[in-house]
């Protein structure tokens, strides 16, 4: 590291590694499951909507269940990378005001 970048998703990528390592495809499989749980649900609300319905408590149901199965694989790395670049830019600005 540089000082002007942060690595939270490399972090998670090497802790993550060595954890599922030891279970073989499972977390893999897991975070295919949730991540399609995830667009089907979001496809199926937008489905719903288009036809006039709500169907927004089954949405909800199936968003956070295939959130939280794909978390780990998908969700967790995803939500790493946007911080990573968030920081990047604070520490960016920090550095041209200095």
């Amino acid at each position: 590291m540089n000082g002007t970048s942060t690595d939270f998703a490399g972090s998670w990528a090497v802790f993550w590694g060595a954890v599922s390592g030891s279970m073989g495809n499972l977390p893999v499989l897991l975070g295919v499951i949730g991540m399609l749980m995830v667009v089907g649900a979001i496809f199926g609300w937008i489905f719903q909507r288009r036809k006039g319905g709500g169907g927004t408590g089954k949405f909800i149901l199936t968003l956070v269940i295939g959130a939280i199965i794909a978390g780990p694989q998908v969700i967790i790395p995803a939500i790493l990378k946007v911080i990573d670049l968030a920081s990047a830019a604070l520490v960016s600005l920090i550095n041209l005001a200095g």
